[in-house]
């Protein structure tokens, strides 16, 4: 049976503009073929075509705005394109970071992709450790186990429960104290010349009373190193509990093992601590803290830090 144009329109409740323009596009196959089966199906490979060919031609960023937020954290604040992507969609403009991957794949914007954290780098392979040389340093005595951590530390419901680290440079030379909150992911830097336990145990109280309040010190979670020998007197001069990880559990402090990664761009294994400033080390952390992050809904470390009514999302 033949049906007019409006009449098909109307069953497919489309406007027929759209009929016509559909036949239009596909007349091609309607003269190549004569019976309905055969025409449908030619009409769906040319569809299917002008889709893929459109797909190659779409501007992934479309707005001159938003090319220029993109750019201008790619290349100056050296930020993620998740974490630019994230940013964006919080501002109103729905975009995705593999929007911003596509957009420098074919613009081909070498510029831009040497600006990406991951791409590019390959695994290293992990060299032999060597032997220990000398007895072990004796082991920190009554460490209270991870296991006996109240509930509430895991579900990062408030902040002031930290994990504590240090990041290494050279063999027996200086080191970076790491401590990170577990829920605003807010970082704090030191730079402490060895891994003495009193050296550590001084740094580690002067970064307390410095830049975390009384009032949000409650937890420290540590692994078993020798540098964390005095723990009872970090209990006693910060007024906090420590707990510690099983041994070579590194994933029960997953937080500041992931914060450890980010701030090895900028202190990358092999390099000596000693040699950076106390101003650069300042600059990191405020760097690292500004930065948004996808876990705490693209805001930064210093906003959720200084915002007392936020809330962690559940699982």
């Amino acid at each position: 049976m033949k049906m007019g144009v409006r009449d098909i329109a109307r069953q497919l409740d489309r406007a027929p503009s759209t009929v016509t323009r559909e036949l239009k596009r596909n007349s091609l196959a309607y003269q190549t073929h004569d019976d309905s089966f055969a025409q449908g199906r030619a009409a769906n490979e040319l569809a299917d075509a002008r889709r893929a060919a459109a797909a190659k031609k779409k501007m992934r960023l479309k707005s001159y705005e938003i090319r220029h937020y993109v750019e201008l954290h790619l290349r100056e604040a050296h930020w993620t394109p998740q974490a630019i992507a994230g940013c964006l969609t919080r501002l109103g403009y729905n975009l995705s970071a593999q929007a911003i991957y596509d957009f420098i794949d074919d613009e081909n914007r070498a510029d831009l992709n040497a600006c990406l954290p991951i791409r590019g780098r390959s695994r290293r392979r992990r060299s032999p450790g060597r032997k220990r040389r000398g007895p072990r340093p004796l082991p920190a005595a009554s460490k209270r186990s991870i296991e006996t951590r109240p509930a509430d530390i895991s579900l990062r419901a408030t902040t002031g429960d930290f994990e504590l680290d240090a990041l290494l440079g050279k063999r027996g030379g200086a080191a970076l104290q790491v401590i990170v909150d577990r829920t605003a992911r807010k970082v704090f830097l030191k730079k402490v010349s060895s891994l003495s336990s009193e050296v550590y145990r001084q740094a580690l109280r002067v970064q307390f009373e410095e830049k975390i309040p009384a009032s949000r010190r409650r937890s420290i979670t540590m692994d078993n190193g020798a540098e964390h020998a005095l723990h009872a007197q970090f209990d006693h001069d910060l007024g906090v509990v420590s707990y510690f990880c099983h041994p070579y559990c590194s994933s029960e402090r997953g937080t500041v093992e992931n914060r450890n990664k980010l701030l090895r761009r900028f202190f990358p294994k092999g390099e000596e601590i000693e040699n950076y400033s106390d101003e650069f080390i300042q600059w990191v952390e405020d760097y690292v803290n500004s930065m948004p992050m996808a876990v705490l809904g693209f805001r930064t470390p210093d906003a959720v830090w200084n915002d007392p009514s936020f809330k962690r999302k559940a699982a």
